[in-house]
């Protein structure tokens, strides 16, 4: 042993009283990165150092604590004077002397809520002066105190300590009473008025700061809505319109319409937003700007979609060659009605538009937030953890680089060392860099490539799917010649593999009547699984009527003496996909359809209609029996009838005791009606579920 006994500093001796204390430095450090007490140990171990105690951790933070407080409300007490000599200089004063300004306001929240859980423990908002840009006032409301509920749940009194609880009510209400207090506080701290508020669409802060009159009676408070929140609330509500299979006039919308509105989404925003710049410019009335902005905006749907009839002369030159105008059709199924209501909140909050005035000040201060509580990841809320996060934010949002050398100048009173001093002049370079290579090289627009889910992820791409939808259509495609061939060589139906096959990527007659009376709200991919992956079952309803279909066929051409000729599957020489499969075939002109029912086997047809044992038949005012026009068999026949050419179907229903007959006439109004609805449900739910299957 050498015996030798030294004293090992971790900081120079000599400088110690400009330094900030190691401990302290690094609980500054971890709370600027968004980290914690548990974040810093783990750093500790992979650089083998020893750990801080949470006791130890918490004696650093509560120092830290109080200059981050005291230098937040410093910041915004002088960004408060300088907004308030830029009113003066523009002579924004009221009747009592006192400036007037327009403020920027915005909330957030410990966590997401990602739209479900609006449960969050601590809230944010804040004041942003809208000259300036920089913050007025951070408000933070505490639902949680570890301290407190920690004694409550032993059932003994609190000891004395500082209370971080400062709400009880909801976490959605936070916000509001943040800005209100802001707005109550405005006089006394900065001696400012905040007359006017740029803000998002949440109704509630100002409705509060009515009933609050913060300035009195005399004084009423404008909003002004942020332009960006209007047009993405426009652009939400239209790719909600685009989801719909039906318009709100209850009328079926073709895939194309639909299809065409999402891929102009955005250039109907660009259009509205062009047409606010230019409003702007001109040399005009208030009034006069905001009665030409609506024009513009209720003309722009027209203008993206090929009507220019209205259109300034700024705003287009007229037709486009081999564009179409597709606002007729889009009129006729109600869509347009739905396109412009969709942009009726924009009508409404016109003036804001003209203003063109965002709330992107606070949300980049909202942002600085996220960093300074690792990301919302963290739950810094159970003590006071998320308010000193908060006011760094402050600090870091109106210093910027100057940040930690006012932090460290507050702690020490001295400027700080100079591997700090060197990186905020790195930061600091970095940023006047950016600033001047922006002024000198505008960003150039680059085409953005979508990465929309995939077979991987949810499902397949639109594009890829429509391709492959084409390719599907065309080999389905067939001429007349090929129709007719197909029919004759299906013939045996159920016992033909082609049948089976030519069948099997086709909406047949059979299933007309469940896809027609789908109801709007009900998913439809389940009916179409049902479709494209069922097989022949083996019942002993479906051995019965295979094996009673030839008697049946038998006893009809007796008593009609009619010979009836078997045949195959009939395929649309319009629509393709469409296909059906009559039990037999008189003539060009007629065709029938024989129904064998299981369960009343031991009765004949016309006592089980009597007796109401047959769902789809009734019995008319003249005491003939008729099928149903609203059951699944009535679809069925128009079907069969509108695709084969007939006039008239002979729908047979046959027991061993004998049959009844309805001579159906076609009814072309009817499947008129019905086809774009089996058409929307092929082209967009089907044929996607056997892409999947094939």
């Amino acid at each position: 042993m050498c015996n030798t006994e030294r004293i090992l500093c971790t900081e120079n001796p000599n400088q110690n009283e400009d330094k900030l204390n190691v401990n302290s430095a690094a609980v500054l450090g971890f709370v600027s990165a968004g980290l914690g007490h548990s974040a810093m140990n783990e750093i500790n171990a992979n650089l083998d150092l020893p750990p801080m105690s949470y006791r130890q951790y918490s004696k650093h933070h509560e120092i830290i604590s109080d200059v981050i407080l005291q230098t937040a409300w410093s910041s915004m007490e002088e960004a408060g004077k300088e907004e308030a000599e830029l009113a003066k200089e523009v002579g924004d004063i009221d009747d009592d002397g006192i400036p007037t300004i327009t403020v920027i306001a915005d909330g957030a929240w410990s966590k997401r809520s990602y739209k479900v859980n609006y449960d969050a423990l601590s809230g944010v908002a804040c004041i942003v002066g809208a000259r300036t840009g920089k913050l007025l006032f951070v408000g933070i409301r505490n639902k949680y105190c570890s301290i407190c509920d920690r004694c409550s749940s032993k059932n003994i009194p609190s000891p004395a300590h500082s209370c971080c609880k400062n709400w009880t009510g909801s976490s959605t209400a936070m916000e509001s009473d943040i800005i209100v207090e802001g707005f109550q506080q405005s006089i006394s701290m900065h001696g400012l008025k905040y007359t006017q508020l740029v803000g998002d669409g949440d109704s509630s802060v100002l409705k509060k700061l009515c009933i609050a009159k913060p300035y009195g009676h005399k004084v009423s408070i404008k909003k002004i809505e942020c332009v960006n929140h209007l047009l993405r609330n426009y652009c939400s509500k239209l790719r909600e319109v685009c989801k719909q299979r039906y318009s709100s006039k209850k009328k079926l919308v073709v895939p194309y319409l639909r299809t065409t509105l999402g891929n102009n989404i955005m250039r109907l925003r660009i259009g509205i937003k062009k047409a606010i710049l230019y409003r702007r410019s001109q040399t005009l009335s208030l009034e006069q700007q905001v009665e030409l902005l609506s024009k513009d905006i209720a003309n722009c749907p027209k203008h993206v979609f090929g009507q220019h009839e209205s259109c300034d002369s700024y705003f287009c030159q007229g037709n486009k060659e081999g564009e179409v105008n597709i606002v007729p059709d889009m009129i006729e199924c109600g869509l347009f009605d739905d396109i412009e209501s969709s942009g009726k909140r924009l009508v409404q909050n016109v003036h804001s538009l003209i203003l063109n005035m965002k709330n992107n000040a606070a949300e980049t201060y909202n942002s600085i937030v996220c960093k300074f509580v690792g990301g919302k990841r963290i739950n810094f809320s159970v003590k006071n953890s998320y308010e000193v996060r908060c006011k760094a934010a402050a600090i870091c949002y109106n210093k910027k680089e100057e940040y930690l050398a006012l932090l460290h100048k507050n702690l020490t009173g001295r400027s700080p060392g100079q591997f700090a001093k060197k990186y905020i002049a790195r930061v600091k370079r970095k940023r006047e860099y950016n600033k001047i290579r922006k002024e000198l090289f505008p960003r150039l627009k680059k085409r953005k490539t979508a990465a929309p889910p995939d077979e991987n992820y949810g499902r397949t791409e639109i594009h890829e799917f429509e391709k492959k939808r084409d390719e599907l259509l065309e080999y389905l495609s067939k001429t007349e010649d090929e129709i007719k061939d197909i029919e004759i060589n299906t013939r045996g139906q159920s016992s033909n593999s082609r049948w089976k096959q030519e069948r099997s990527s086709r909406l047949t007659a059979s299933n007309f009547g469940a896809v027609c009376k789908l109801k709007s709200t009900t998913d439809p991919s389940k009916l179409a699984k049902n479709i494209v992956c069922s097989e022949f079952r083996n019942s002993a309803a479906i051995k019965w009527g295979i094996e009673h279909e030839a008697t049946a066929k038998l006893q009809f051409e007796n008593d009609y003496e009619d010979l009836v000729s078997d045949c195959g599957l009939f395929i649309d020489k319009e629509n393709c996909f469409l296909g059906a499969s009559p039990d037999g075939i008189i003539d060009p002109h007629h065709i029938v359809e024989i129904k064998c029912p299981w369960s009343i086997r031991d009765l004949s047809p016309q006592q089980a209609v009597n007796e109401k044992k047959i769902k789809y038949l009734k019995i008319d005012q003249n005491g003939d029996v008729r099928l149903k026009e609203n059951h699944n068999y009535y679809f069925q026949v128009q079907g069969q009838l509108a695709i084969t050419g007939a006039n008239y179907c002979y729908f047979v229903v046959w027991t061993p005791s004998g049959l009844i007959v309805d001579k159906i006439e076609k009814n072309i109004s009817f499947w008129e009606n019905n086809v774009p609805k089996l058409k929307d449900f092929y082209l967009n739910v089907m044929a996607r579920e056997i892409l999947k299957n094939s």
